[in-house]
């Protein structure tokens, strides 16, 4: 009844080369309430529409964590956001996990950072990677249980018992060593011709960086992840270019032709 409106909504706010920030997600948050109380809609009405879309659910819990995740896309989010390789583990962290945080936490011994981020990024995993979503759905429990195998694939001999925060914090400290070699292999800016369609060293999105005192349209776009406000201090090696997910600068290279 309500599915062609609905999907007209979500075509008009959902693009999956955009960025989405909390300006976003508050939208959607919006639009859900809004069809909950002026369209009448069931709660499993309004599930089954969105299980049908893809959605970031990781930085949907991080700016919204008022929403329930079973009001999200439970199969799409099972199949895409919860990890069954360490690999995949480490790009949903790396999205979600802000550069100056990512720079901050190398610098500490990896116990240190396990036991800082004990009721955050440990809190995260806990919630969202060992505990399934209380939604009767084989293809989203079958994922949470191989997801839960890697998490715990290597503490077979922990003595304490494999209980969720030791699960959490242990691999904390795998994602800590891995933030060593995911910031510090990157390189000096890279000289580059045009915008990056995506970042050589990470595949992440790269951002203009704007520099001078920002507008506070500006100021806006850089809090919604559109740019990256780059201070006032600007000389003729200040890259054009960078990474939010790792930091990796580039900088415009103007060819002479004869």
């Amino acid at each position: 009844m309500y599915t062609q409106e609905f999907e007209q909504f979500l075509d008009s706010i959902y693009k999956p080369s955009e960025y989405y920030g909390k300006v976003f997600f508050y939208r959607w948050y919006n639009a859900v309430g809004a069809y909950y109380a002026d369209n009448g809609m069931a709660e499993d009405e309004v599930i089954a529409f969105l299980r049908q879309h893809p959605i970031d659910i990781a930085r949907c819990h991080k700016y919204c964590p008022d929403l329930k995740p079973e009001v999200f896309a439970a199969r799409h989010w099972a199949k895409y956001y919860v990890p069954t390789t360490v690999e995949d583990a480490f790009k949903i962290l790396d999205r979600m996990y802000p550069l100056e945080e990512k720079e901050e936490a190398i610098e500490k011994s990896p116990f240190g950072f396990a036991a800082d981020e004990h009721l955050g990024l440990g809190l995260w995993i806990r919630n969202h990677w060992i505990y399934p979503p209380e939604i009767n759905d084989s293809v989203v429990i079958t994922r949470y249980m191989d997801c839960n195998a890697m998490l715990t694939a290597d503490l077979s001999d922990e003595p304490y018992g494999l209980g969720a925060d030791t699960v959490s914090e242990a691999f904390l400290e795998k994602y800590h060593t891995h933030l060593q070699d995911f910031l510090r292999t990157k390189e000096t800016a890279i000289g580059v011709t045009r915008k990056p369609v995506k970042c050589q060293h990470c595949g992440g999105r790269v951002l203009r960086i704007l520099y001078g005192e920002p507008t506070q349209e500006a100021y806006e776009q850089s809090l919604q992840g559109k740019l990256i406000l780059g201070g006032c201090c600007i000389n003729e090696y200040s890259p054009d270019w960078q990474c939010p997910t790792c930091g990796q600068t580039y900088a415009r290279v103007i060819l002479i032709r004869d």
